[in-house]
Formats: structure tokens, sequence, C-alpha cells
């Protein structure tokens, strides 16, 4: 298990949840300069997930641009997401490309994605589960 941390555009910072069971999502592109398209879906894999988007892996080659929307669609903890977002960064590694993608809209909230990402990260570290417990009594 891994966790990062990346600050936002407003200074913020996010924790971004590496997943450690390969995570496949179906991928398309929804609309291209507000007009919406119909495209092929194809699989791409999720790397990175946090509250604010998430990084995936593919052999496609999109731009980095606010011009189109792509949309993502994944299952995590047995609840399926569907998420829209803009392209924001691209890294070549090895013979595919990294994308991190900022969530412009999701089918559920924020607070229960938060929810579905704490459930990830217990499950992927159960040594810990007694640590983030404590945390959440604390919090309460």
């Amino acid at each position: 298990m891994t966790v990062y941390r990346r600050k936002t555009d407003s200074g913020r910072e996010t924790v971004r949840l590496r997943l450690t069971d390969t995570k496949l999502a179906d991928l398309t592109i929804r609309e291209v300069k507000g007009e919406p398209v119909t495209a092929k879906c194809c699989k791409v894999l999720i790397h990175k997930i946090a509250p604010d988007g998430l990084s995936f892996l593919t052999y496609l080659r999109f731009p980095v641009s606010r011009d189109y929307k792509l949309q993502i669609c994944l299952s995590l903890s047995g609840q399926p997401i569907q998420a829209g977002g803009q392209v924001i960064s691209r890294k070549k590694q090895e013979n595919l490309y990294l994308y991190d993608l900022l969530f412009v809209d999701l089918s559920l909230s924020k607070l229960a994605l938060v929810r579905l990402l704490n459930e990830t990260l217990i499950r992927q570290s159960p040594r810990q589960a007694r640590i983030h417990q404590m945390y959440r009594r604390m919090s309460r």
C-alpha cells in the first residue's frame, strides 16, 4: 500500500491512494469542445485514485487539454463509479502513457468516494486497520 500527497490548484493537499490490486476501468471520450460525442470504450489500468481525480495507464495518446472530457467507469469496493474528467498531465512510461485525470463530475458524492477509498485502504493494509479505527473514533 502506498499513499501519496498532492497539492491542488487551491493549495490544499489531497491524498492519492496507489492501488495494490490491479484495477481496470472503461474509458471513453464523452465530449469535445462542449459537444457530446460517441466513441468506443477501451480498458485502462487505474494507477492511483483520490477524491479529486485519478491517474491511469493506457497505450492511447491523448492531448493535455481542457477542450474535451473523458468518461471513466470503474468499480471500487463493489460500488460502480462513473466519473467525467479532464486530462491535466501526461507522462511516457515505457510503451504506455500515464495520465492524471481531474474529476469534473462524479456519479456519487465526494464524501461517498472518500468512504470507499478508506475501505479500500483498510482492505489493502489489514495490519493498519486498528490505527484507522482509532483515528475515526478521535475525529468524531
